[in-house]
């Protein structure tokens, strides 16, 4: 028969373990206050001490947004301390710049920042309204203050609806950034059975006169205006076989 503990016995090992809770509820204590002053702490030297500066925010790949306008904002939003410097509030930036495709933000150094950008490709000038086509069908204002006037695009007037937009955008999406350059300037000659025809001036004065349907076609353009009768200056697309043929501008 198992011997029963006695009264004392069971009076001293209560009180044990309340000795040994109320330890441990005080050692818990102890460590609370102490991971508080180092919050306190840390947060006081990122505040105070140089060492915690951020130093530097380098941003690459942008061609069109200028580089002292996405420092400026980035920097906005740091409040120049490392430890306060959020990989998601300077996201939530990047996110606001309609011309910012995609992006990575990389940390090279303890106090230095790396951004990197992708800018969505722009097709064109659109000069009625200031705006810039970009290839997601986008029409943004082209601001001088925060942007550098993109190179190699065509001045366009004439489309200002936003199906306009998206059927531009289409063609000249068929153009690869090359010859998109040889466009100089492209506008609205709507005809009775085309709304959206265009007439072009090629940088070397030839004029084009086309759907926005056959717009590929020029991406053959070197050949077709070596193989141009030396007294035509001027190019039409057939819109049903979209095959080029040569007359004098002035006939």
């Amino acid at each position: 028969m198992a011997e029963v503990p006695s009264v004392d016995v069971l009076i001293a090992e209560q009180r044990a373990k309340k000795q040994a809770l109320k330890r441990m509820k005080l050692k818990r204590f102890f460590i609370s206050l102490l991971s508080l002053f180092l919050l306190v702490g840390s947060s006081y030297a990122v505040i105070h001490f140089d060492y915690f500066d951020l130093k530097k925010i380098d941003v690459t790949g942008n061609r069109v947004l200028k580089s002292s306008y996405l420092q400026e904002i980035l920097w906005l939003n740091t409040q120049g301390k490392v430890g306060l410097t959020s990989g998601i509030r300077l996201s939530q930036k990047i996110d606001e710049e309609a011309l910012i495709a995609s992006y990575t933000i990389k940390y090279p150094h303890f106090n230095e920042v790396l951004v990197h950008v992708n800018e969505y490709r722009i097709l064109a000038h659109l000069i009625d309204e200031n705006l810039i086509l970009l290839e997601n069908n986008q029409a943004i204002n082209l601001d001088a203050s925060t942007m550098n006037y993109p190179i190699g695009v065509p001045l366009i007037s004439g489309y200002t609806d936003t199906i306009a937009h998206e059927r531009l955008a289409e063609a000249l999406l068929s153009l690869s950034a090359e010859n998109l350059m040889n466009i100089s300037e492209l506008k609205s000659e709507p005809k009775s059975y085309d709304v959206y025809y265009a007439h072009l001036r090629m940088m070397d004065g030839i004029q084009v006169y086309t759907a926005l349907s056959s717009l590929h076609v020029l991406n053959d353009y070197l050949k077709i205006r070596n193989a141009l009768n030396p007294n035509h200056d001027c190019i039409a697309i057939d819109e049903i076989t979209a095959v080029p043929y040569s007359f004098s501008c002035d006939s």
